[in-house]
C-alpha cells in the first residue's frame, strides 16, 4: 500500500520545521550579540565633549591598539552605555594589545597605524567571541585587575625603596 501524499508532506515538513527553528535560534543569538556589544568607535577629536562612559585606543605607532584611560593624539574613542561595559571592553582591548593582535593589521613602514574601519570590524568580532564565553571572560578580567593592582603596589614599593636609597646616599655624603 502506497502512503498518501499528505503523509509525505508531513514527513518533509518535520525537517523544514527543524531547519526553520535552527535559523531562528541563530538569528536570536546574533541579536543578543549585537545588544551586548553596543559600542561606538570614533576618531578622537580634542574639542569633542564626551558624556558617555568611554576609553581610548592608540591608533599610531608601535603601540597601536593599546587601550588608554586618557586621550592622546592619534587615538580612537570608544563609547559605551555603562561603566561595566567600559571595563569589559577595556580589558578585551588590553588582551588584544598584549597578544600583539593588531600587528597583523598595521599599515605603514615608518609610522605604523591601524585603519579605523579595520579596527571596528576586528574589534567587534573579538568582542563577540569574548562575550560568547562571558563567565570565563569575567573571571579573566578579575584576575587581570588583581595582577594590575599588585603590579601598581610593587612599583610604588620600588619607588619608595629608590627614594630611601637616595636619602641614605645623600646622608652618607654629609
Amino acid at each position: 500500500m502506497k502512503p498518501s501524499p499528505k503523509g509525505r508532506l508531513s514527513f518533509f515538513s518535520f525537517f523544514f520545521f527543524k531547519n526553520m527553528l535552527r535559523s531562528v535560534a541563530e538569528l536570536n543569538h546574533n541579536f543578543k550579540s549585537r545588544i551586548m556589544t553596543s559600542h561606538n568607535v570614533l576618531t578622537h577629536q580634542p574639542h569633542r565633549t564626551v558624556t558617555e562612559p568611554h576609553f581610548f585606543i592608540l591608533s599610531k605607532g608601535k603601540n597601536a591598539g593599546k587601550p588608554l584611560k586618557e586621550s592622546c593624539p592619534n587615538c580612537f574613542l570608544i563609547t559605551v552605555k555603562t561603566e561595566e561595559e567600559t571595563e569589559n571592553l577595556y580589558w578585551i582591548a588590553y588582551t588584544l594589545w598584549k597578544a600583539n593582535f593588531w600587528h597583523q593589521y598595521q599599515y605603514g613602514s615608518v609610522i605604523p597605524f591601524i585603519r579605523i574601519g579595520t579596527f571596528k570590524s576586528c574589534f567587534r568580532d573579538e568582542v563577540i567571541k569574548a562575550y560568547k564565553k562571558h563567565q570565563k571572560h569575567l573571571d579573566f578580567v578579575n584576575r587581570i585587575r588583581k595582577l594590575e593592582e599588585l603590579q601598581h603596589h610593587y612599583s610604588k614599593t620600588i619607588e619608595q625603596i629608590e627614594n630611601l636609597k637616595w636619602a641614605l646616599l645623600q646622608n652618607q655624603l654629609r
